[in-house]
């Protein structure tokens, strides 16, 4: 009889424990980290719950000599503010010609009516762009959220809503669309739509720079992820303060291979690469042996 009654009390445990609301369970519990470069770290990692999720991530630390970012500059020839800014351009494409090591998707954009994601073609960028200290496009107070490198190399992120703000002391700066953690806080968000995602974030110290790249869209393989779940894994690779940048297709994340040529980390939605708008990237030496 008190063996029947144990049983009883270890499936109800069981059946409360699977009852509970589903949590992010990162395999394995802390980030493991690889240098690729000097100063350059990159991680993956893999959940199951509340979906599928393959994440990747990049760790860059500001303190490293030989470190700094670079931006897509003005590439239209007939460039014009807030409608002809810059060329699209793949992400792989970018690194590469600019002789980059790491490079991820950046801003939101639109694109001329008619013309499609999977060709290059003009593109407005959607809120602030700078590159090697040249506004390539202003501010705006939907796309609010900024990274921003200064000419003396700090890194900050700010609300750049301001249309009126002074950028003559930024050597390159990227926006999205909205704040999702701040002070090591996760903002909540009316909006659980999932999507792919592109993330970028700061550590408490403002030290490391780091960027999130989640998978979506790919059933069995990632499903994408919620603002929410966006934050919380921004905090799982140490991130203090953070925000989303452009997603769903745009979302891209490519290093440079030992042959130089670009390697792409992830698996863009669209089984393609999508012609973006503007990338960031990173400038780091080669470590001096490789893992």
């Amino acid at each position: 009889m008190i063996r029947s009654l144990l049983l009883l009390h270890m499936i109800l445990c069981v059946s409360i424990v699977f009852a509970q609301e589903p949590k992010l369970q990162p395999n394995p519990r802390t980030p493991v980290w690889i240098p690729i470069f000097k100063g350059v770290e990159k991680a993956q990692t893999v959940s199951t719950q509340p979906r599928l999720q393959q994440v990747y991530a990049i760790r860059i630390d500001t303190k490293i000599e030989g470190v700094s970012f670079f931006s897509t500059p003005k590439t239209n020839e007939n460039y014009q503010s807030g409608e002809k800014e810059t060329v699209r351009q793949q992400t792989n494409e970018f690194l590469k010609e600019h002789h980059l090591q790491v490079a991820v998707n950046a801003n939101f954009f639109s694109i001329p009516k008619g013309e499609k994601y999977s060709l290059p073609g003009i593109a407005d960028i959607g809120g602030l762009a700078v590159s090697e200290g040249t506004i390539v496009s202003p501010p705006d107070n939907q796309h609010p959220a900024a990274f921003l490198v200064s000419k003396t190399g700090q890194v900050l992120l700010k609300d750049c809503s301001d249309t009126d703000s002074d950028f003559s002391e930024i050597q390159t700066a990227v926006t999205g669309n909205k704040f999702i953690l701040q002070d090591g806080k996760i903002l909540p968000q009316t909006n659980k739509d999932t999507h792919p995602r592109t993330l970028c974030g700061i550590s408490h110290d403002n030290r490391y720079v780091i960027w999130v790249v989640i998978d979506g869209r790919r059933k069995g393989y990632s499903e994408g992820a919620t603002y929410e779940e966006s934050a919380q894994w921004l905090c799982y690779f140490g991130v203090w303060n953070g925000f989303n940048l452009d997603g769903g297709g745009s979302t891209t994340l490519v290093i440079q291979g030992k042959d130089n040529n670009p390697v792409i980390l992830n698996q863009p939605s669209d089984n393609s690469l999508r012609y973006n708008a503007n990338s960031i990237g990173i400038r780091a030496l080669p470590l001096s042996q490789q893992p």
